[in-house]
């Protein structure tokens, strides 16, 4: 056990030495006396709270890792891990926590304990071999995540490269291969990032060719091999993959097709669709202007969701033109999640199991 009851009275002692109103009015000194409440719904919702507090909880830490050890209840471990990685690289003292946590069999556990050591980024360094270990899980999600994290932790998980490669080349989850190609890129920019994404293009057998253009955007301009097929996939009818195209080469060369590829999505005959574009054009920001038009007409959709992202965009393109414009009902809490998050699952999926 990482963290003993003494580390934890040490964050109670702390909260208790506060003075009353200011224990009433704090959300992290409430919420750290409700983590060891004997309902586990109280519990759960206190590592929760604490996880939306960010790096700001961060006295909780020790709290919140000792939940993560020792709690009987799945989904409490569950958000245990999900709230250290909200909380970031402030949490980096729960890292031996978190990888004794990638062999725990509660639902979702290991997953998101893998997600928080890359959220806590180059001080989870200690977790690679670990983290090269849960790589070769036969679960596509902890493969996922397990590339994300490592790519993540950054240049000190360089001895993870030959795993990656391998993951990359002829890993057993072949559409999600993009992800530790990527991750090559981000560890130290490795020469075999672009030509591993530019083979899954080409290859007939590949079904996520909109992930692995999200992945070469991602790299940006270093990526300009790539650009012949990315305007290939421009013309694709594919669900979404004209879309994330279109950014990428934005990305990569501020390609002179994306905005208008774009915006001639907006009147596309799916919502998922006209969705994700205006989500794209927000992504491009200011320099997308050309698209206010085309998003102004999208606030008038008769699709509840397809307005608020219309809105999101015109927030991010030009502020003050999105405040002249009343988008009706309450937005959705988060952005449109970006593709590789959807391979994956959402921490608000996952935490949904806890319904509060």
């Amino acid at each position: 056990m990482k963290y003993s009851l003494l580390a934890v009275g040490i964050s109670l002692a702390v909260v208790a030495n506060l003075p009353a109103d200011q224990k009433i009015n704090d959300p992290l000194g409430h919420w750290i006396e409700k983590i060891h409440d004997p309902d586990p719904k109280v519990r759960g919702t206190a590592v929760v709270e604490l996880g939306k507090l960010g790096a700001n909880a961060k006295l909780a830490v020790p709290a919140i890792a000792f939940r993560l050890e020792t709690d009987k209840v799945a989904w409490v471990r569950l958000a245990a891990a999900g709230s250290l990685g909200k909380i970031g690289p402030e949490a980096r003292e729960a890292v031996p926590s978190l990888i004794a946590a990638l062999n725990d069999t509660g639902f979702d556990v290991a997953h998101w304990s893998a997600s928080a050591l890359g959220k806590i980024g180059p001080g989870a360094k200690a977790a690679v071999p670990a983290l090269r270990k849960f790589l070769k899980s036969n679960v596509s999600s902890n493969f996922i995540t397990a590339a994300v994290a490592l790519g993540q932790i950054g240049p000190d998980a360089k001895d993870a490269i030959p795993d990656l490669l391998e993951a990359a080349e002829k890993g057993m989850h072949s559409n999600y291969r993009y992800e530790p190609a990527y991750s090559l890129w981000a560890i130290n920019q490795h020469k075999q990032a672009v030509p591993l994404l530019m083979k899954m293009l080409k290859d007939t057998w590949y079904h996520n060719p909109g992930t692995v253009a999200y992945s070469l955007g991602r790299i940006g301009p270093d990526a300009k091999e790539a650009v012949p097929a990315l305007e290939h996939l421009l013309r694709d009818p594919g669900s979404l993959v004209a879309s994330q195209a279109a950014l990428a080469l934005w990305q990569i060369s501020k390609h002179k097709n994306a905005i208008p590829t774009l915006i001639g999505l907006l009147k596309h005959e799916s919502s998922t669709e006209r969705s994700h574009a205006a989500w794209r054009l927000g992504a491009i920001g200011p320099e997308a202007k050309e698209a206010i038009p085309a998003l102004e007409e999208g606030l008038r959709h008769d699709r509840t969701y397809i307005p608020h992202y219309c809105l999101e965009a015109l927030e991010k393109i030009d502020p003050n033109r999105a405040k002249k414009n009343d988008c009706g009902p309450v937005r959705p809490s988060a952005s449109w999640p970006c593709i590789s998050a959807m391979c994956a699952r959402p921490a608000s999926f996952a935490l949904s199991v806890m319904n509060i």
